[in-house]
């Protein structure tokens, strides 16, 4: 794309989440179009593409990539947003914290910080009337908004209620706060933003973690529109962002690289 950004840039094709057939089986794709106020999309049956062994091995390529880059051998805390909607963030939240379940020993939280557009307590089947907004504004705490999963050592904090007016209270010395008292109870976190080019809080959640991945729709996603997203990050931020490109048509037949797979 020619982005001139002074942050890492990694375009191999293990980040190139859900490729069109052949790599990946039909239909494993994030929705390609921006959501309207009124669309429904079945999260639930996201989840459950996530789930296959396809998607698995791409996600777990993705964290243990992660995984390496941080001196603790842990990701931490993980933001996924994207420049606009519809571009796959929620789907690479999913399956990020699907494929670190497989590690009994750490404890996962995967938070829905996208008040405008809230799916994560859907996809999982949980109460959707509480969740981080209600922790941010102290209305509760996070033993009583963190929800468990059919993972028994995953755990999903929703969106909440009263979401986009309610966002409008938040402040940074509480983000701080919350975060920091989140990390000592979970090894590893997923925080699944909003849109950057169209909501602010995806910019407040970057100051305060490890890694931010900006998911970038191939073949749909125009440069300026992404190099917009990321000239609203701090320098300081720019320097821990990941880009990963999503549904990437590969020109190679797909049982070519499943033959590669298995050397």
């Amino acid at each position: 794309m020619g982005l001139n950004i002074k942050s890492r840039k990694f375009f191999s094709g293990w980040q190139d989440i859900f490729s069109r057939p052949r790599t990946l089986p039909a239909g494993l794709e994030a929705p390609q179009s921006p959501r309207t106020d009124t669309e429904v999309i079945d999260y639930t049956g996201t989840l459950r593409l996530v789930r296959k062994p396809p998607a698995q091995r791409y996600f777990a390529n993705l964290y243990e990539y992660l995984m390496v880059k941080e001196v603790k051998k842990t990701p931490g805390l993980v933001l996924v947003c994207s420049a606009t909607k519809g571009e796959g963030a929620t789907t690479v939240a999913l399956g990020l914290a699907n494929v670190a379940a497989r590690n009994k020993q750490e404890k996962i939280l995967l938070i829905d910080g996208n008040f405008h557009y809230p799916c994560l307590s859907q996809a999982w089947g949980l109460r959707q009337d509480i969740g981080f907004i209600d922790l941010l504004t102290g209305a509760r705490d996070s033993a009583e908004v963190a929800q468990p999963t059919d993972l028994s050592n995953v755990w999903v904090i929703g969106a909440g209620g009263d979401k986009e007016e309610r966002s409008r209270e938040l402040e940074h010395d509480r983000l701080h706060t919350v975060f920091r008292k989140l990390a000592t109870h979970y090894s590893f976190i997923v925080i699944d933003g909003p849109a950057i080019n169209e909501y602010l809080e995806s910019n407040l959640f970057a100051h305060y973690v490890h890694n931010v991945l900006l998911i970038i729709a191939a073949g749909i996603s125009r440069a300026p529109v992404v190099s917009n997203a990321i000239a609203k990050f701090s320098p300081q931020v720019r320097e821990k962002l990941e880009l990963v490109l999503n549904r990437r048509k590969y020109p190679i037949p797909g049982f070519i690289y499943r033959k590669l797979w298995k050397y």
